[in-house]
């Protein structure tokens, strides 16, 4: 698979009617995204960023928030973009994360406190949240809300460049990512035919488990998202690989 830019990752995604992102949360909170959705999400998060919040290509975008469908649409819309992404690092704190760069999304208020930031941006948990369902601080801009009423056609004022770093701290380069995404992407269609697939998930979204995440879908399936913040006993997780029809990605566990 050749991949020459991620818009034409985010075009090949568009196109699939199958399930790209599966959320699973407390009992009954199921969160199916196709691939066609998804892109949506993605495209609307990204013109979000550009025309909202503006952000240039080369741009710090924060991620201090947990693993979650939504913190995964943020962080692809901000790689669209070809901002730097910020990401958690396991152990680290929210709030010391979120000290520099020009946009900081979160889902707790208190990590936005006293950050000298541009634009702090607060995200609902709620599965389909419209807006904010808390008290919005003063100068914080809601997500839920503002993101729906964005474009759902990526305008592409902003782009990634291909020898800039996509995450802070990494020395990965956009051209880089490139050309790791579509060769990893070709040995997972060739690992095996499952449609879906689920990996350990994260406390915080890693650059690592983003970088897989962003192979598997590349590859054509579905990824199986189990929220990290509850205790998942190995019954439940095997009720919802079989009804996924979904299998562990090989070298991790359920």
């Amino acid at each position: 698979m050749a991949l020459n830019s991620l818009e034409q990752f985010f075009s090949a995604l568009r196109s699939r009617q199958t399930p790209a992102l599966l959320w699973y949360s407390q009992p009954g909170e199921r969160i199916e995204l196709s691939g066609r959705v998804l892109e949506n999400w993605v495209a609307k998060t990204a013109n979000f960023l550009v025309d909202e919040c503006e952000v240039e290509s080369g741009d710090t975008v924060t991620l201090a928030m947990p693993t979650h469908w939504r913190s995964l649409v943020i962080a692809l819309a901000a790689l669209r973009t070809g901002a730097q992404l910020q990401l958690l690092e396991q152990g680290q704190d929210a709030a010391g994360a979120a000290q520099s760069g020009e946009v900081c999304f979160a889902f707790d208020p208190e990590v936005l406190d006293g950050l000298e930031i541009d634009y702090p941006v607060l995200v609902d948990r709620g599965p389909l949240s419209p807006r904010y369902m808390g008290e919005l601080p003063a100068g914080a801009v809601d997500y839920c809300a503002e993101v729906r009423a964005h474009g759902d056609v990526y305008s592409q004022f902003e782009t990634p460049q291909a020898n800039q770093p996509a995450f802070a701290g990494l020395s990965l380069t956009y051209e880089n990512l490139l050309a790791e995404l579509a060769s990893s992407a070709q040995q997972l269609a060739e690992q095996s035919e499952a449609p879906s697939v689920q990996m350990s998930e994260p406390d915080f979204v890693t650059a690592d488990y983003l970088k897989n995440f962003l192979e598997l879908l590349a590859a054509g399936r579905g990824v199986v998202v189990l929220d990290p913040a509850l205790e998942w006993e190995p019954t439940r997780v095997q009720k919802v690989l079989a009804d996924e029809k979904a299998e562990v990605l090989p070298g991790q566990s359920s």
